[in-house]
């Protein structure tokens, strides 16, 4: 009866957790905000909700501005603010330089409600009130109840980012869960390895990498962790001699191989089709689309180096100015400017090679450091939380997934905080695993 109790308190606590945080926010946003209000005109928001109504009318992955039942909402919000008003000059046309993960939903909710933005608001809401549900059940199955109460409170009160992402139309609530499912999934894998995890793992960062294309720069550290997990279980007799210990040691290091190819070959197969749509529209080998390539020199270059690692607008700063040419479609301007920026970050990182090396921590410690006193507070608390709990396995499987960020930080840039957005579970995580050391008498 104690063990029913055990297995059923967690589950419990996560999906009480979801059903309420997810009615905080929803009343929130209702009252402050509206639900069903649109975006601001700058930035990715009007983007995917442009990508996501041509999907639902079957004019395929593409982005039209000049849609007038598109523009409607943004038009009529413009006559009271200008933060609403959408730029005319956007080239519309078929894109590879967004994730398909949420226009597709996107455009499933708009062929259902029709022109709407209370859908996808829902929907992010919900996900990020999964992963409060989710951190809930961990720490509740750390300790009880009171202190996953406690951590629930600070996921939702304390940390602004959760409420205020939980509103947008942006990526980062999908990939939050999807990286706090990851971090169950390797906790499972760390106390029985199996195949059939590994297959979990790499399916789960199929979706991540779908949902935001610089999850490709985290895979690295995570596969190695998938590595690490497969391979250090003890031998199965310990005091046996030299010779089965040897052999041993060679089984492990076969599954561990195993393990983390079935992992990456499920990821392929995930992202695969994505993958090579993109080869293909844009007739070169760009399988993440182009994205990446035309803000390379967004990561390294004068620019970002004068602004101590946060990112830069390359098209504000004139940088591609006289790149594209008139009459080219937006695909073809897309290639031109991914050979552009591309040629001109690797001619200053040979110019420059002490530079790009020191812009790496340089980017983690802008996107790291906190700007508010909720910042503070969390980080302060998580830290304190990984000092405490540091010889638990979750602990160090939580930093190797913050490490596999900060590779892609470094490789990349500093948003100021955004690009830390899909570790809330592990940030939250590791401060409920410091209390579990902290109150409770027998820490797991």
């Amino acid at each position: 009866m104690s063990s029913h109790r055990k297995t059923l308190g967690p589950k419990v606590c996560g999906v009480l957790a979801t059903c309420i945080t997810l009615g905080i926010f929803l009343i929130y946003y209702s009252v402050k905000f509206g639900l069903n209000h649109p975006p601001g005109a700058t930035g990715d928001e009007p983007i995917y909700d442009s990508i996501g109504w041509e999907l639902a009318h079957g004019r395929g992955f593409r982005l039209d501005f000049q849609n007038a039942e598109f523009r409607q909402p943004y038009d009529q919000a413009a006559k009271s603010s200008e933060l609403y008003q959408l730029t005319t000059e956007s080239l519309a046309g078929t894109v590879a330089d967004r994730p398909p993960v949420l226009p597709f939903v996107m455009s499933i909710l708009d062929r259902t409600f029709g022109r709407q933005f209370w859908g996808i608001r829902f929907v992010n809401a919900f996900c990020m009130a999964a992963v409060c549900g989710l951190l809930v059940a961990f720490v509740c199955q750390l300790t009880d109840a009171r202190i996953a109460l406690i951590s629930g409170l600070l996921y939702v009160v304390v940390d602004t980012r959760t409420r205020f992402y939980g509103r947008t139309l942006l990526t980062e609530p999908l990939t939050t869960l999807a990286v706090a499912i990851l971090c169950w999934l390797l906790f499972r894998m760390a106390q029985r390895p199996s195949l059939k995890q590994a297959v979990c793992i790499g399916g789960m960062l199929g979706v991540a990498l779908l949902t935001r294309s610089q999850i490709i720069l985290w895979t690295p550290v995570l596969l190695l962790i998938v590595f690490w997990l497969a391979f250090r279980q003890p031998p199965v007799e310990p005091g046996a001699s030299n010779e089965r210990l040897a052999n041993e040691g060679t089984r492990r290091l076969r599954r561990a191989v195993l393990f983390t190819a079935t992992a990456v070959g499920t990821m392929l197969m995930v992202a695969g089709p994505w993958m090579m749509r993109n080869c293909r529209v844009l007739g070169e080998f760009m399988p993440l689309g182009s994205q990446g390539w035309v803000q390379l020199s967004a990561a390294f270059g004068d620019a970002i180096w004068a602004n101590h690692g946060v990112w830069v607008n390359l098209d504000s700063d004139g940088f591609f100015q006289g790149v594209t040419q008139p009459g080219m479609t937006r695909l073809e301007s897309e290639v031109v400017l991914a050979h552009e920026s591309r040629r001109r970050a690797m001619e200053w990182i040979a110019a420059n090679p002490g530079k790009a090396v020191a812009l790496a921590p340089m980017k983690v410690f802008q996107e790291f450091r906190p700007r508010t006193i909720p910042q503070w507070t969390i980080l302060t608390l998580s830290i304190m939380g990984t000092i405490l709990s540091l010889r638990d396995d979750r602990t160090r499987i939580l930093l190797g997934v913050i490490a596999s960020c900060c590779v892609a930080i470094a490789l990349t840039w500093s948003v100021e905080g955004r690009f830390i957005v899909p570790l809330l579970f592990a940030q939250h995580a590791l401060i409920g695993l410091g209390m579990n050391r902290l109150f409770s008498k027998t820490p797991t």
